[in-house]
């Protein structure tokens, strides 16, 4: 009996991996889909995942792929990238840094976060090896609370560098020549927002309480790399500013006064210093050569507007001789108006189309930018520098582009399979599905069409014995809820043929005719497909899958437990 039984278990066992392996393995690739922007970078890039599986494509302005591949949260990829503007496309949220802070180390940056704002309960930075000419690096995160709980993370190791609770005003700072801390990716998490700063040179714009590039207040710091001084510049963006900056540890008066729109006040300072600006109006405030340094200065920055953002319609900036101002354009037809703010002189006027910029040379002034649409403004000079970039994620109003359908066979006869493919591209949200909606009369079934790489999609569907026709379209979505749908295609199913009759009586036994093809049973037809996201990585199932479990693997079982039953009885007899 127990032998039995043992035989019994190892042949069920073998059937279900054998009905496991025959399973349709899952694909674990997937479309980009509507996290899409540009950006322009002086030289490389990193990205900055914010979740798991979330996969990125970057092109150039020639629409060359440059990189593609898949980023779990918290990793970042490095980019060899040449001088240019590049587009980046994402299933997920990330940030972006330009530049290559890697190779060249004296740059400095507040981190931005997933939604393109400068405080945050949620940040991600890169934090590069220092140059050893240069002493002083820091990594600091400033508190805009009380009780503010901070935890500083590793990514790569997943140790906790540090955690701690900070209070309005207060910092966290980390010397930077500690080897732990270098070369690395951390998380920085709290309970209040909080901003984040690698400090290894000047040349940075520093982000409000508010997360905001223009605002009311503001904490930085200030040093000597890598001249021996360091600017902090206010920029004025409404009349009558009331400014006052203080030493943030002393609560020593730096600088009281009064600024108009487009003015800038400068302070210097050539030893370690952290600073608390306040005004009753916004402002803008930077870390960046313009008083003291004012002509080539290997640094660049981007640029805020009146509203806070990095990329808007108004801005004002400081900018050094000899160096440049580049406008990046996101939408086609954007009209741009450059102002040189002290001569009030036209620099430059024209229009720029989507993923476009115009590079105007520099003096050491201050400059209007001014555009009908959406654009971003960097101001720096040279190629070594990095940043946290903008990331304007275009609107979308277009549906998906639905190519010319194939079918195979062209001509299908009565219950033969019939493979349905075609190229879906939504080059702005991405694809969010897929769906072919089939018939043979006027009632239509949908089914997810398969994604299989490039902007192809796939699906199966059988013609029936007992119709003449099979109908179907195609119905796409894309990652905005966009809508296209198909012409209808009729395809004419041929019968198929029956026996030929015998030619002439015979004496033997004429041979049946072999029966004919059992039609598919009728699907259930499906409702209207909903724009819902489809889950991130396609199920296995199909329906001939769950067929083949009823029909083989229940009556397995109900016969090994039948025959158990069937020998205990008999032994107890």
């Amino acid at each position: 009996m127990k032998k039995i039984k043992r035989v019994g278990i190892i042949l069920l066992t073998l059937l279900l991996l054998f009905l496991v392996s025959a399973m349709p393995v899952q694909s674990d690739i997937s479309p980009p889909t509507g996290f899409n922007s540009f950006f322009y970078t002086p030289k490389g890039a990193i990205l900055i995942s914010y979740n798991s599986d979330t996969f990125f494509v970057v092109k150039d302005s020639s629409d060359i792929i440059s990189w593609n591949g898949t980023l779990d949260k918290g990793t970042s990829k490095q980019l060899s990238l040449e001088a240019g503007i590049y587009s980046v496309s994402a299933s997920k949220p990330y940030t972006l840094i330009v530049g290559d802070p890697q190779i060249e180390r004296v740059v400095g940056y507040f981190a931005i976060d997933a939604n393109g704002r400068g405080t945050s309960k949620d940040l991600y930075s890169y934090i590069p090896r220092p140059d050893p000419l240069y002493a002083g690096n820091k990594f600091i995160v400033f508190s805009y609370e009380e009780d503010t709980n901070v935890r500083v993370t590793d990514v790569n190791d997943d140790v906790i560098l540090w955690q701690g609770v900070l209070n309005e005003s207060q910092h966290f700072s980390q010397d930077l020549k500690n080897s732990t801390w270098q070369n690395i990716t951390v998380h920085i998490e709290s309970n209040k927002p909080v901003s984040a700063l690698c400090y290894l040179d000047q040349g940075f714009i520093v982000p409000s309480s508010t997360g905001l590039f223009t605002g009311n207040l503001f904490y930085t710091f200030a040093s000597n790399i890598t001249n021996g001084n360091n600017d902090l510049n206010v920029i004025g963006y409404h009349d009558d500013t009331e400014i006052t900056i203080t030493n943030t540890i002393t609560q020593a008066l730096i600088w009281n006064g009064t600024l108009h729109a487009g003015e800038v006040h400068s302070e210097v300072f050539s030893d370690p210093i952290y600073l608390t600006v306040e005004s009753n109006q916004s402002i803008a405030v930077t870390v960046d050569p313009y008083q003291t340094w004012p002509m080539m200065y290997q640094a660049a920055l981007y640029v805020g507007d009146v509203e806070g953002i990095l990329a808007g319609k108004n801005f004002f900036t400081t900018a050094r001789g000899g160096g440049y101002l580049r406008v990046i354009a996101y939408q086609n037809d954007t009209h741009v108006t450059i102002i040189d703010q002290k001569t009030k002189a036209l620099v430059w006027d024209g229009m720029l189309d989507s993923m476009e910029s115009h590079a105007t040379s520099t003096s050491n002034t201050v400059y209007n930018v001014t555009s009908d649409k959406f654009v971003s403004v960097m101001e720096g000079y040279g190629g070594w520098s990095a940043m946290f970039a903008p990331l304007y994620y275009t609107t979308d109003t277009q549906p998906p582009t639905i190519g010319t359908p194939v079918n195979v066979p062209q001509n299908p006869i009565a219950a033969q399979n019939v493979q349905v493919t075609a190229d879906v591209i939504d080059d702005v949200s991405g694809v969010q599905m897929v769906i072919l909606s089939y018939g043979y009369t006027t009632l239509l079934y949908n089914t997810t069409m398969t994604w299989s790489g490039e902007n192809t999609y796939t699906a199966n569907v059988t013609t029936r014995a007992s119709q003449i026709q099979l109908i179907y379209k195609l119905i796409a979505y894309d990652n905005v809820n966009n809508t296209a749908t198909s012409s209808q295609i009729t395809l004419i199913v041929t019968p198929e043929p029956s026996p030929a009759p015998s030619p002439s009586p015979s004496p033997e036994p004429i041979p049946s005719p072999s029966p004919s093809p059992t039609a598919s049973p009728n699907p259930t037809p499906s409702p209207s497909p909903s724009p819902s996201p489809p889950p991130s990585k396609p199920f296995w199932t199909e329906s001939s899958s769950v067929q083949l479990i009823i029909a083989v693997v229940v009556p397995a079982v109900l016969t090994v437990l039948g025959l158990g039953f069937y020998l205990k009885k008999r032994k107890k007899k």
